[in-house]
């Protein structure tokens, strides 16, 4: 409840408090090589966020600026690729305009 209270009141710091993992995150860690440098690193940006996504190995982090975001995630690449390390980022906005139905044509 405490995120999507966050998204509709634009609540940044309840956001980010609510994506903290405190039960799992502790053991998953361990399997992401370096992952503490890659948090350090990710987090000398301005983020909301940064947590292993499912059950790893993938990282993500949240922003509220894209540019911030993209800043964030090659810091955490370039700790991965200074260990011999190949990594790669995806980034994008989130949508904003809510779901919506869509005639599909079916010639």
């Amino acid at each position: 409840g405490a995120f999507v209270s966050a998204l509709y009141t634009e609540d940044f710091e309840l956001m980010s408090a609510s994506l903290r993992d405190v039960l799992a995150e502790p053991y998953r860690q361990k399997l992401i090589p370096h992952y503490e440098e890659v948090i350090v690193a990710a987090r000398a940006h301005d983020i909301l966020h940064i947590g292993i996504s499912g059950s790893g190995p993938a990282i993500y982090t949240l922003a509220t600026r894209e540019e911030e975001n993209v800043k964030a995630l090659k810091a955490a690449i370039s700790v991965f690729e200074s260990h011999g390390i190949e990594a790669v980022y995806h980034s994008g906005a989130a949508l904003t305009e809510g779901a919506k139905a869509t005639k599909i044509n079916q010639d």
